[in-house]
């Protein structure tokens, strides 16, 4: 017998009730906060139910590709037009200064909507060199004749420049222009030629001689310099000025040194 005669079995099954009470209300008072932590603890670690999942590559818009020819050009050595409309132009210690390219304009507006140009010359023989190649503001490239003076501010001072490399294979030398083809075709005027220039590499030593001899706009059609651009699909007018490549990017014989070069655009003074 318990205190007050109660019965012991009466007093142990009043106390396991009891317990079993307090375990139902702690479970009916935690079950619903720990369901709350672990659903935001799978939401953290995921990122959240509301986040977009991030688009792939395949989810990316491909860019539309079109070409742009050349439409003349002008060799300049000290300043004046050394060969206009040649089949050939050499560049470097026995040759011209400067080779001057105009190209149709590429029409998409802004230029900033493309994601790339790429400015492709033909070399036909070379010594081992750099060339490069540069924004120009030169208005009608084929209208100067042999020994006109050229402006003197025909180069974008402080623009860039990029560098192709050559160890003297004939082929097509390739420029990545992109940003110097926007700030030359921001300098042309509406519906004017965009110009760039190519020029050789500088020589410290006096008795060296280093020469390119470059396609010029009155060489054969497929050797002609081009500017093969691409823009993203929203860009306007981007679908009407796409134009499949008729031209291969690496001709038959290309240098295999003949490309973009990775390294940071380089500046140059402006032609004096």
């Amino acid at each position: 017998m318990g205190r007050e005669g109660v019965p012991a079995w009466v007093i142990g099954a009043l106390k396991w009730v009891a317990m079993i009470a307090v375990l139902a209300l702690v479970v009916v008072y935690s079950a619903p906060r720990l369901v709350t932590a672990v659903t935001d603890a799978v939401s953290i670690e995921t990122g959240g139910d509301d986040e977009p999942a991030p688009q792939g590559p395949e989810d990316e818009p491909e860019p539309i590709p079109g070409q742009s020819t050349i439409v003349g050009d002008v060799a300049v050595r000290s300043g004046a037009a050394y060969g206009v409309g040649a089949g050939a132009v050499e560049l470097g210690t026995n040759g011209a200064d400067e080779l001057y390219l105009a190209f149709e304009p590429i029409p998409i507006d802004p230029p900033t909507c493309l994601t790339e140009v790429i400015l492709r010359v033909r070399l036909v023989e070379s010594d081992p060199t750099r060339l490069f190649a540069q924004p120009a503001n030169l208005s009608d490239v084929g209208g100067y004749t042999e020994g006109d003076p050229l402006p003197f501010d025909s180069l974008i001072a402080g623009a860039g420049r990029v560098t192709a490399i050559t160890n003297g294979s004939p082929g097509f030398l390739a420029w990545n222009i992109t940003n110097q083809y926007a700030l030359a075709a921001s300098a042309a005027g509406d519906g004017e030629s965009v110009a760039v220039a190519i020029l050789p590499d500088e020589i410290e030593d006096p008795e060296a001689e280093v020469n390119s001899v470059l396609a010029g706009a009155g060489a054969p059609e497929n050797q002609h310099a081009r500017l093969d651009w691409a823009a993203t699909p929203n860009c306007p007018g981007a679908a009407a000025a796409a134009t499949p490549s008729e031209l291969p990017t690496t001709p038959e014989g290309a240098d295999p040194t003949a490309t973009p070069s990775p390294s940071p655009p380089e500046t140059t003074d402006a032609q004096g």
